[in-house]
């Protein structure tokens, strides 16, 4: 089976290829620690939208964060 998002293989229980399901696993990290260092409740939703518009986000974390945007809708 192929990632949602790009033709490499995905990893086992996973929709995700190893490098895509490594940038979701960044995001999931940084969304406690960014609740915690900022004394925010933000929905994870809120937090993907936030990423979503900052310009020093890298590209496999975008497209991750496009998909689960795509989720939220």
């Amino acid at each position: 089976m192929k990632c949602i998002i790009c033709e490499r293989t995905r990893i086992e229980n996973s929709e995700y290829c190893i490098y895509h399901n490594k940038a979701r696993g960044y995001l999931k990290e940084n969304y406690k620690k960014w609740n915690e260092a900022y004394s925010t409740n933000l929905t994870w939703d809120q937090y993907i939208d936030k990423l979503s518009k900052l310009e020093n986000v890298g590209i496999w974390i975008k497209e991750v964060i496009d998909i689960e945007l795509k989720k939220v809708k």
